[in-house]
């Protein structure tokens, strides 16, 4: 019970606003402004969680403007464009979860595996580096 209400202390700011990530410090003020779509369709939309609205699929060009929006929520980071370019030109692989949260809209990315490896093989000793979000 005390460390539930320590996390909870720790996701809001000095200004008693939430949090996005608790990957940045509690003041960070750019942790609390929304700047994904997803997030911006969660705050206006009733919804409750299925695990059948969930999939696992390849990154698409399109997607990056929503990952490079994610990215900026869940990190207190600011990678460069030559890291976004790696994900746009397939020099690294990404794997999106994705949710389908309104069934007249396309489903929302909610999380991303982004890693590069040495070889077709998916053993330990292959994948160079490993990034998840989410």
């Amino acid at each position: 019970e005390e460390r539930e209400r320590e996390r909870k202390k720790t996701m809001m700011s000095s200004k008693d606003q939430f949090c996005f990530s608790e990957a940045h410090p509690p003041d960070y003020r750019r942790n609390v402004e929304t700047r994904a779509n997803v997030h911006i369709l969660l705050e206006k939309t009733q919804w409750s969680f299925d695990k059948n609205n969930l999939q696992m699929r390849m990154y698409q060009p399109e997607d990056l403007k929503e990952l490079r929006s994610l990215h900026l929520e869940w990190f207190p980071l600011d990678y460069s464009d030559r890291f976004y370019k790696m994900i746009d030109n397939h020099k690294v692989t990404t794997i999106l979860t994705t949710y389908q949260l309104l069934e007249d809209q396309p489903p929302v990315i909610i999380g991303a595996i982004i890693f590069n490896r040495s070889s077709d093989s998916f053993t330990s000793q292959n994948l160079k580096y490993t990034f998840m979000w989410g």
